[in-house]
């Protein structure tokens, strides 16, 4: 199996599941996902000028196609600004995929800049929200997370994945 970058290891992972969307606004900490779509034709990144509208967009296409769709947030108030679409998605079993660069893993848990607990708040408003803590488990943890959101019971999953797992990293 070929050497590839993690961004590209997250949007490949995201193909085999079909997914066509992602719905978010570009931010530095998930640069090198945004840069792997760039001249894609099976998948589309659309800037949404907001996370909210994201969330939204994404849970409306959910209900209108029954495909899943991802979010792509940079860290901290960022990924919080989805929220209160994902509370939305949850109440009506779509699939929306949240992926949430989150700052790097030196940071998280000691009050960095723009470091929130962000697997803990939406916890109540996912069927399963993860941390990934290694670069290894990047592909992995995008298949369970189609795992967790699709078969019966559909609902959204967040995967919080730190910037240096996903910055110059190879799998």
């Amino acid at each position: 199996m070929a050497e590839m970058t993690a961004g590209r290891a997250v949007v490949e992972a995201l193909r085999e599941e079909g997914v066509e969307y992602m719905f978010g606004v570009c931010g530095s900490t998930t640069n090198n996902i945004l840069t792997e779509l760039y001249d894609r034709t099976d998948m589309k990144f659309i800037d949404t000028r907001h996370e909210q509208n994201a969330a939204l967009m994404a849970h409306g296409y959910c209900r209108t196609s029954g495909k899943p769709a991802v979010c792509l947030t940079t860290s901290g108030p960022a990924t919080i600004n989805l929220l209160s679409g994902i509370a939305l998605a949850y109440k009506g079993r779509t699939p929306v995929i949240t992926i949430a660069g989150d700052v790097a893993t030196i940071y998280l848990d000691r009050d960095g800049n723009q470091s929130f607990d962000l697997v803990s708040l939406f916890k109540p408003v996912t069927f399963m929200a993860k941390h990934v803590h290694r670069t290894d488990r990047v592909i992995e943890a995008v298949h369970d997370a189609f795992r967790v959101a699709m078969p019966g019971k559909r609902g959204p999953v967040m995967l919080n994945i730190p910037r240096d797992l996903l910055d110059h990293e190879t799998i």
